[in-house]
Parts: structure tokens; C-alpha cells; sequence
């Protein structure tokens, strides 16, 4: 299967946000955070537990998320 390199990054889904976060730090499946992930005041993207932390994600994790969706310029699939 050929595919041609653009040179352009997409922008990240959840489901991989997700799946990358899940293998990264060696959590259990199925990993599926409550988060609310979404472009704040300032242009910057920001992730917010819901419902507490108990199923939410640690500020690791939340910095790990966001380094990801900065490198892919964004994310899709659920975001504000």
C-alpha cells in the first residue's frame, strides 16, 4: 500500500489521545477517562476531570495529553 507524505500533521482523535495515554503509562483497558477536553480563554488546549478524579486523569497524564495534542496542532472527536 503506497501513501503519499504530506509533510502535515492531523490533528489527534480522542480514541488515540486515549489509546497513546493508556500504553504510555501501562494503565488497564478499557482506559476511557471522563474529560472534557477544549480550547480555553487564551487559545490553549485544556482537559477537565468530570465528576471528580476518580475517573478522571492525573496531572501527568493531563501534561501528556496535551503535549500530544499540541504536536498534532489539535484534536478531534469530541472537543470544544
Amino acid at each position: 500500500m503506497n501513501t503519499q507524505v504530506t509533510g502535515k500533521i492531523r490533528p489527534i482523535t480522542k480514541k488515540q489521545l486515549f489509546s497513546l495515554t493508556q500504553k504510555h503509562f501501562g494503565l488497564k483497558k478499557p482506559f476511557q477517562p471522563l474529560i472534557e477536553i477544549r480550547k480555553g480563554y487564551t487559545g490553549h488546549w485544556e482537559i477537565y476531570n468530570q465528576h471528580g478524579s476518580e475517573f478522571g486523569v492525573t496531572d501527568e497524564q493531563k501534561t501528556f495529553m496535551l503535549d500530544l495534542i499540541e504536536q498534532h496542532g489539535g484534536v478531534v472527536g469530541g472537543a470544544k
